[in-house]
């Protein structure tokens, strides 16, 4: 959000300052009860000193000037249940102001935190390395079919499935010697059809 987020223009320091009626109770009564020129005296008089806390909070002057922008405005749209807890108006806008800041503050550290956390993203593939991966998967799914019957059954189940040696005996009803000696006949045949991929 933008200093001029919402239609609420901030406090200009340049300007001379208006002669406040009220304030405080008087100032969240009318607020409460849509008088938008309370919200204006309450506004003139703490968003300059309230931008200036939360920079001192976050070290970021533009961020402090959104922090406290929304902070008057979600008073302003909540104005009609708005009942400030703390014993002063002024007490209340720190208190909220720092929540705000702390806030940022933390959800800024676990952006970091994660952005620093997560693996660096892997290079896409280059044109030739997509076709060399085509090239091998489609020589692989042709030499798999290329084998006898049993001794791909075999290596399917134990290369696609991750079945064991044992697991494989019991699905194919056959001694595991006998698994064993399937699946390295088809290792065997498999890699003089894929020699040419080293």
């Amino acid at each position: 959000m933008n200093r001029h987020a919402r239609g609420r223009p901030p406090a200009d320091p340049e300007r001379p300052a208006v002669a406040l009626v009220g304030g405080g109770d008087d100032w969240v009564a009318r607020i409460r009860h849509g008088d938008p020129s309370a919200f204006e005296a309450m506004y003139l008089a703490y968003y300059q000193p309230l931008c200036a806390f939360v920079a001192r909070c976050i070290g970021e002057r533009d961020r402090s000037e959104e922090l406290v922008q929304d902070l008057f405005c979600r008073i302003w749209e909540g104005r009609e249940a708005w009942r400030p807890a703390e014993a002063t108006l002024r007490g209340y806008l720190f208190r909220a102001a720092r929540n705000r800041a702390l806030n940022d503050l933390k959800h800024r550290r676990r952006e970091r935190e994660f952005a620093e956390s997560s693996p660096p993203a892997e290079p896409a593939p280059t044109p030739e390395a997509g076709a060399e991966a085509r090239d091998f998967a489609a020589a692989l799914a042709a030499a798999l079919a290329g084998l006898p019957p049993r001794c791909r059954e075999a290596c399917v189940l134990r290369w696609q499935y991750g079945l064991s040696h044992a697991e494989i005996a019991t699905t194919m009803d056959v001694a595991v010697k006998a698994v064993e000696a399937l699946i390295t006949r088809g290792l065997k045949a498999m890699r003089i059809a894929l020699s040419a991929f080293g």
